[in-house]
């Protein structure tokens, strides 16, 4: 009798924890970011996690680009990659990123994109560089 009422536990168990997994969204990765980045040509140099205070967001570090065709040998951004942990996350964070621009003093304000836990900011820095603004909207598409 036992072993029934085990069996019937573990069933419902099992039952359950597959009918809750139909509602969670995936989270996206870094790796889903670069591979839709590259799959629209667009060519990419990794400068790696950026720790400076005007971009960290939630204790949040961005993976740091940079794009285009124009060969930079300085460690100079134009493409900031935020992953958090949840899409929840994503929008305090984008509410703290405007409040940080609200105060900022630029010359170029940032594309932003967004895609459940993804956030890209794009600062173009001349008018080649807005080129890449519908391959960016491509690439949110694509993930």
């Amino acid at each position: 009798m036992r072993y029934k009422i085990v069996l019937i536990c573990l069933f419902l168990l099992l039952l359950s924890g597959c009918l809750d997994g139909r509602d969670i969204k995936r989270n996206l990765t870094m790796g889903n970011v670069t591979q839709s980045i590259k799959g629209q040509s667009i060519k990419l140099s990794e400068k790696g996690k950026i720790n400076e205070p005007f971009v960290v967001l939630d204790n949040v570090k961005p993976y740091g680009y940079r794009i285009g065709n124009s060969v930079s040998n300085d460690e100079s951004v134009n493409l900031l990659v935020y992953v958090f942990q949840s899409e929840k996350a994503r929008g305090e964070a984008r509410e703290s990123f405007n409040e940080r621009l609200q105060n900022a003093n630029l010359i170029t304000y940032p594309n932003i994109y967004e895609k459940k836990n993804i956030m890209i900011v794009y600062f173009n820095e001349s008018e080649v560089d807005r080129s890449f603004d519908e391959q960016l909207k491509k690439t949110i598409q694509n993930m």
